[in-house]
């Protein structure tokens, strides 16, 4: 795997073709990582992408023509942006006491919500049908469950509330590096989600 420095500052790993980076402890896999300050290029491995199709090409921020440079670095700062909010979500679950009034973590990372939201879809379209589906969820460390349609759906609307207002930092943030004019000013953008 390749780990170098982008025209930012910010330390980046990228795969052989081929290939994937995963993260060791979580075991989440990557095309291209940014490593924020509290992370080490330690906790990836280089793994087989075993979807791969065909190369793809890379771009050197420095091998691009001046003029080129910006969109380029724009567009690694907004990409560092969405990993950075995805490890924020990933490291800050919500905590609820919507399942039997006890309070536990819930993971509220893009795929779990897409997961959630797709059981309570699934049971609407089997009630319509006439037919059951049961529903199970878990909390983060734990079994999953039996849950009533109503859980689920109470736990969506929590995750929403919880997560929007981290999801329009980054918003936020994305509409800062498109405003900036030059390099030196993507430089000064700040990336950092807070609860």
């Amino acid at each position: 795997m390749l780990v170098h420095v982008n025209g930012l500052g910010i330390t980046c790993i990228e795969p052989e073709v081929g290939h994937l980076i995963k993260h060791i402890d979580s075991g989440h896999t990557y095309k291209k990582v940014f490593l924020s300050k509290q992370d080490s290029v330690d906790n990836y491995i280089q793994v087989v992408d075993v979807n791969y199709v065909a190369e793809v090409a890379v771009i050197d921020v420095d091998e691009v023509v001046p003029n080129e440079k910006l969109p380029v670095a724009k567009k690694e700062l907004i990409d560092l942006s969405k990993a950075l909010l995805a490890e924020f979500l990933l490291n800050n679950p919500l905590k609820s006491a919507v399942k039997n009034g006890e309070e536990k973590f819930y993971n509220v990372t893009s795929e779990k919500q897409n997961l959630l939201y797709s059981n309570i879809a699934t049971y609407q379209v089997a009630q319509q049908l006439g037919m059951e589906f049961p529903i199970v969820w878990n909390s983060m460390g734990e079994v999953a469950e039996p849950w009533t349609i109503e859980e689920m759906m109470k736990l969506f609307i929590e995750i929403k509330e919880y997560v929007s207002p981290i999801i329009a930092q980054q918003q936020e943030i994305e509409k800062v590096i498109n405003n900036c004019r030059n390099i030196e000013e993507l430089q000064k953008v700040n990336i950092e989600y807070h609860k």
